[in-house]
């Protein structure tokens, strides 16, 4: 299938909350030239869908239903879609699944993680239990099953690991590598504070930034900005997005700043035009905050 940048940027395989799809539009042109592509800390995969195919490309997260997930997508997508297909959508099956979410071969729970996901189960991707309010159609489940196929398509070739950061890191870092780093954010700018199924302390966060500073790859991450990041990566290039925080019941919602940092320089003319995006527009929305 040809890629088609357009529709992998209006459309997500998993809803992930601290997912970057409502920046992508200011993230993805600056992304340099590179040959190896690694998300360390994949989530939902948004970059990796949207940007330009890549000759090797690496999924990483820590997450062992997320793992398992696009584990069993790549590799055993027929089996996976044919047995979704079976599945309407039910309140009392995502109940099902949430009270056997561990249950079954590997198939079996990548489903339930994706069945979950799609209907806002919270117990997957943090210490939260239970489920967030759901507005999911029957339509709406269905349209997005239709397009499955297309996503398979743009990852099915697609590495993916299971490992901490800096095992990753260190095993894929080459001077034509470019990793995208999304961490948990440090829980004192956190708008949101459900604490991560596989939490980063701050001992963790300094081994990453000690890490990234003595690399070969180019680096570009993501982060509310705080004085510790500022410590290390003082010498990094720097950019700014004024975005709105999507997950609240709130009308008014409240602005946030998501910093970009990066150890190489963004070709120019997407830096200019980012400035003057961020300056001369109206705030975008984000992800579901970290």
């Amino acid at each position: 299938m040809k890629y088609n940048s357009r529709f992998f940027r209006s459309k997500k395989l998993l809803p992930y909350f601290g997912g970057k799809f409502y920046i992508l539009k200011h993230l993805l042109p600056l992304i340099p030239e590179h040959k190896t592509y690694v998300e360390v800390f994949g989530g939902g995969a948004t970059i990796l869908f949207a940007k330009q195919p890549s000759d090797i490309e690496v999924y990483n997260d820590i997450n062992p239903y997320l793992f398992n997930f696009f584990d069993v997508f790549i590799n055993h997508f027929e089996e996976f879609y044919t047995l979704l297909l079976t599945l309407p959508y039910s309140d009392y099956i995502r109940k099902y699944y949430a009270e056997t979410l561990d249950e079954g071969n590997n198939i079996e729970k990548a489903i339930k993680t994706y069945y979950l996901l799609r209907t806002n189960y919270c117990r997957i991707l943090n210490r939260k239990t239970g489920f967030n309010r759901s507005f999911l159609t029957i339509r709406s489940y269905n349209q997005k099953r239709k397009y499955l196929h297309y996503f398979y398509e743009r990852i099915k070739n697609v590495i993916v690991e299971n490992k901490d950061f800096e095992e990753i890191i260190l095993k894929y870092d080459t001077p034509d590598t470019f990793f995208y780093l999304d961490p948990p954010y440090l829980w004192e700018t956190r708008k949101s504070k459900a604490g991560y199924l596989n939490e980063m302390s701050n001992e963790d966060h300094i081994r990453l930034l000690k890490l990234i500073n003595n690399i070969k790859g180019k680096v570009m991450l993501s982060c509310y900005d705080n004085t510790l990041y500022q410590q290390y990566l003082k010498d990094w290039n720097k950019k700014e997005i004024i975005s709105f925080l999507r997950a609240n019941n709130l009308k008014n919602k409240p602005k946030v700043i998501e910093t970009v940092y990066m150890n190489y320089m963004p070709p120019s003319q997407n830096l200019i035009s980012l400035d003057k995006k961020i300056n001369n527009s109206n705030p975008i929305q984000m992800g579901l905050p970290k």
